[in-house]
């Protein structure tokens, strides 16, 4: 059943995801506490869904601000870096490891999207707030007497001051705010056909376990592809409980554009496929290829991804009519910025959104006078560092998918090669620490 909406609030947030979520959280423990956070989906909908599964140290650090790093690292696993396979051979590519020095959490932290979820929604319960479902936004206008009126599927309508679009890529609230969303030229090469398509899915196997250490993420590149592998944690098991010799891992395939449009939600059948063909002999299903087959036993879930960069104008909006009536709207998350999941970026970045956002709106809030009236530097200044982390991560996302492109598509002596050349340079003290800074996020919050 559906909890009533007040008929007004001083701050909606429209998506209860994990920035929605965390956006929630910052601003409630900063004292504004006259907040309603609405989502278009029953909870039980999302399912198993994965999703992100991956959050980086300097996103952990700002939730330890909150309260929420802790449970999410006692579920989480604490993933020490990725190695690489390839020819045959492997090494460490990165290693967060070496990042003991400057943060308390040197690793990145492993866990499905939805766990992350039910932690954040566990505190913002803790609080004394709830979630509003299923309250799907249609549509905002400026109200008469100030503030926006947003209105949804149902029928319903609130009246907020400041209106929080974490409504994900394909934002309501930033369409009807008329905010343009493009695509971001000039900030870096552009994604390539290699790996313009994604498989992702979370998948029970059955046999020995696929990956060679339960604390690495693992990559296979090959002339057919690329394959990463990515543990869970042992309590995620899926609406089936697991068998002695079934494990549930991760898993990510590039799809060609020759190779066609993977399906919505890809089967079994289609995944084990890309196993076979992208992935290391040891993980094949083939008895012919490999001794101990592995299968693919089932598929917790799954979907495809393909790549978008896309920048808002504006992650801070006034929204009024011709007499000056309306509020404040502000964007985070993939309502923002939508890039390249390669290197684990985009949750990380929109919780950051949320968590830096949190002092900055309670501190314009509680300044006196009128909304619209108020001076906004600081709220600017939020809205444009944003901003600008959101293009210096797009920057990184192009420049790795096209590095895998460009290996990928080499030929196999050039492969060899570049394969050499970066195990050499990666295996400097230096350059280790480096690699792992510019993944963690530490440089760029």
């Amino acid at each position: 059943m559906s909890i009533p909406l007040p008929a007004a609030t001083t701050v909606l947030i429209v998506g209860a995801g994990p920035i929605g979520l965390a956006t929630a959280i910052s601003l409630y423990k900063q004292g504004i506490e006259d907040l309603v956070i609405v989502d278009a989906q029953h909870r039980e909908s999302y399912g198993y869904s994965s999703r992100a599964s991956m959050i980086h140290a300097s996103t952990l650090e700002e939730l330890d601000r909150i309260g929420c790093a802790d449970p999410l690292v006692s579920v989480g696993v604490q993933g020490k870096g990725m190695i690489h396979y390839e020819h045959g051979a492997s090494f460490t590519a990165v290693d967060f490891t070496s990042l003991k020095p400057y943060t308390r959490f040197p690793y990145a932290l492993l866990l499905p999207q939805s766990m992350s979820e039910e932690i954040f929604t566990k505190h913002l319960e803790e609080l004394g707030v709830h979630v509003h479902r299923p309250y799907r936004a249609v549509g905002m206008k400026p109200h008469i007497k100030g503030g926006l009126e947003v209105s949804f599927e149902s029928g319903d309508v609130i009246v907020a001051e400041y209106v929080v679009g974490a409504d994900g890529s394909h934002s309501v609230i930033r369409e009807v705010s008329g905010i343009s969303f493009p695509d971001p030229e000039g900030t870096g090469p552009p994604s390539t056909t290699l790996v313009e398509q994604l498989v992702h899915a979370d998948v029970v196997f059955k046999g020995s376990d696929p990956l060679t250490s339960p604390e690495y993420l693992e990559t296979n590149v090959s002339s057919s592809g690329i394959l990463m592998t990515i543990p869970l944690p042992p309590s995620y098991k899926g609406p089936v409980p697991l068998g002695p010799d079934e494990f549930v891992r991760r898993l990510a395939f590039n799809v060609p554009a020759s190779e066609g449009i993977p399906p919505p939600a890809p089967p079994a059948s289609y995944i084990q496929d890309g196993i076979n063909r992208k992935g290391p002999p040891r993980m094949s299903s083939n008895p012919s290829v490999n001794p101990r087959p592995v299968q693919v036993e089932r598929v917790v879930w799954s979907s495809r991804y393909k790549m978008r960069y896309a920048v808002a104008d504006r992650f801070l909006a006034r929204v009024t009519d011709d007499l000056g009536n309306g509020g404040l709207v502000i964007l985070v998350g993939d309502a923002a910025h939508t890039h390249s999941p390669l290197g684990g970026q985009g949750m990380n970045l929109g919780l950051r959104d949320a968590l830096f956002l949190g002092p900055s709106l309670a501190e314009f809030i509680n300044a006196p006078g009128e909304p619209l009236s108020k001076n906004r530097t600081r709220l600017q200044q939020w809205a444009d560092t944003r901003r600008a982390r959101a293009f210096d991560t797009i920057r990184m996302t192009k420049s790795l998918s096209a590095s895998t492109n460009n290996v990928m598509a080499s030929n196999r002596v050039t492969r060899f090669f570049k394969y050499w050349t970066w195990r050499l340079i990666s295996s400097l003290p230096f350059v280790r620490v480096m690699i792992a800074w510019r993944f963690s996020g530490l440089g760029n919050r």
